[in-house]
């Protein structure tokens, strides 16, 4: 039974915290600090519920190194005593850190983080979508802002993500009148027997599209059209991680591919323009 709770083997680094700081700066990944209070179940249900994902381990081998630590262990309470010591921590904590410079880039959320897996991944893309290793890490110096303070972090955070409003590389093209399908049926709230999938919009956003087990992928991209406001034939949905992902127009070529049967739970699809495509062909 405690198996279910366990972090999965080999997930962790076993390494010292100086020597993992050290790792993650020569492989260049970010390094997400851990710290877990086991009387607390939360800390049971991320190890259960966001750790044991096999797309979210995926996303870790690639951007980012996983350090967890109980609480009473000597290096989490070094951990805490330096990187909490201006406020009360609440436990578990998730921390992600730029290991250039030792700082704290953010601080998640557990409460929603541990809830969702589509949640959790699109936190962790989000982040490696904002925060880029090959540009220098920031100044420590402060700028001075006209106004009241701003809210954003300030000389910790990197530079800041793209405007919503500018395209992504390889962006949809901009259409003046298109053929959008009909909006599919979606299942009433707290209905079970559901899946989750996260969108990564054209521009960027993220949503969250719960569907029925049952219902055809092809409601899926027309759930997406109809947001992106695009006729089908405009884009494709293909599984960001891990590269390079499936695309559901593909999965769609098998028979009977089910929202439930293609194995999309939890899964972040990235929109993907064809229109450059067929102007090719």
């Amino acid at each position: 039974f405690m198996d279910l709770f366990n972090l999965p083997k080999g997930l962790s680094s076993p390494l010292p915290f100086a020597e993992v700081i050290a790792k993650a700066r020569n492989d260049k990944r970010w390094l997400i600090v851990n710290i877990q209070d086991n009387q607390n179940f939360v800390s049971h249900s991320l190890n259960r519920d966001i750790w044991k994902q096999s797309m979210v381990q995926d996303l870790l081998k690639t951007g980012f190194i996983l350090w967890q630590r109980s609480k009473e262990e000597p290096e989490a309470v070094q951990y805490l005593n330096y990187y909490c010591k201006d406020d009360q921590a609440s436990l578990p904590l998730i921390h992600v850190l730029d290991p250039r410079t030792g700082r704290k880039c953010e601080q998640w959320d557990v409460s929603k983080f541990s809830k969702d897996p589509v949640e959790a991944l699109q936190k962790m893309t989000d982040f490696t979508d904002r925060y880029d290793f090959d540009k220098p890490p920031p100044s420590r110096r402060r700028h001075r802002h006209s106004g009241a303070a701003s809210s954003q972090p300030s000389s910790s955070s990197p530079s800041s993500p793209p405007s919503s409003d500018a395209p992504l590389d390889g962006g949809l093209p901009a259409v003046s009148s298109v053929e959008v399908p009909p909006m599919p049926s979606l299942p009433a709230e707290g209905e079970k027997d559901v899946v989750k999938i996260g969108i990564r919009m054209s521009n960027g956003e993220r949503k969250k599209a719960v569907l029925g087990k049952e219902q055809s992928l092809e409601d899926v991209l027309a759930l997406v059209a109809n947001w992106e406001g695009l006729n089908l034939s405009a884009f494709d949905l293909k599984e960001l991680m891990p590269p390079p992902g499936r695309s559901v127009k593909e999965m769609l070529k098998r028979e009977n591919a089910t929202v439930g049967n293609s194995d999309v739970n939890g899964c972040m699809l990235t929109v993907v323009s064809t229109e450059s495509k067929k102007a090719d062909d």
